[in-house]
């Protein structure tokens, strides 16, 4: 399929409801200082959607500016290069908010939005985010502490894009992307091709460099899954790397 592809989405889940909405939005940074009615004024704002995994529900160009924020599942966030190559920008995970708002400072900086598992979104539109912003100056501070830390981690993960090496990136990703699971903490649902767009590297070299750290005992590599077996080996190798990603994801339970 191709990657621009977009899928037709699914209506929002069933228990979709001013209860549900009001425990999904207090669970945000964005909105902890609000109280339950001013929640329920948002959520009445909001959209929820599912969206199949594979589908790309945001692009360039698309019309009317969004804030979206992820309450199930996982999405990439990429860049198509002149030749057609995906350039991953984010991995976005539940919790996040990510998209094209100028009045909210939120930038996609013309990425493509794709779900790489089932997800479930919830939007707003700019006209709803404005009444938000102005009846609620809190939303505004915690929106723009998150913009700021965001912006200062998308530098430094170019930075390392620059000048980090593939297996140094490598081991960076493994550690923010890790899990807890049965037998040790591992990262799963990742093709060697999706891993190679998000450090920047081919297919080919990513593959190499899993053989090189599974030789070495550091990792074990399965069908769209490695299980890290000597973590603080992969930190030692990562250095920085370790909580600087795109998200600033926590190595700590692995």
């Amino acid at each position: 399929m191709s990657q621009l592809t977009r899928l037709p989405y699914r209506p929002a889940e069933p228990d979709r409801g001013p209860q549900a909405g009001v425990v999904f939005l207090r669970a945000q940074d964005l909105f902890r200082d609000l109280s339950a009615d001013d929640l329920k004024t948002i959520h009445e704002m909001t959209r929820m959607r599912w969206h199949d995994r594979g589908s790309v529900f945001y692009g360039p160009g698309d019309p009317g500016e969004q804030l979206f924020l992820l309450k199930r599942g996982r999405v990439t966030l990429y860049r198509l290069t002149p030749g057609g190559r995906k350039l991953v920008v984010g991995i976005v995970e539940a919790g996040t908010i990510f998209g094209e708002m100028a009045i909210a400072g939120q930038s996609m900086r013309q990425c493509f939005a794709e779900a790489h598992e089932d997800a479930l979104v919830c939007s707003i539109a700019r006209p709803a985010m404005e009444r938000i912003l102005e009846r609620f100056p809190a939303v505004n501070r915690r929106l723009l502490q998150v913009v700021g830390s965001r912006l200062q981690r998308l530098e430094e993960r170019f930075e390392h894009m620059a000048y980090w090496s593939v297996r140094q990136r490598l081991a960076g990703f493994l550690l923010n992307q890790a899990r807890p699971a049965p037998g040790g903490c591992q990262v799963a649902g990742f093709s060697h091709e999706q891993i190679g767009e998000a450090v920047g590297a081919s297919r080919q070299t990513v593959s190499q460099e899993l053989r090189a750290l599974a030789a070495n005992g550091l990792v074990e590599v399965g069908r769209k899954r490695v299980r890290l077996i000597r973590a603080a080996d992969l930190r030692s190798i990562a250095g920085v790397l370790q909580s600087a990603d795109a998200e600033g994801l926590s190595t700590a339970a692995c």
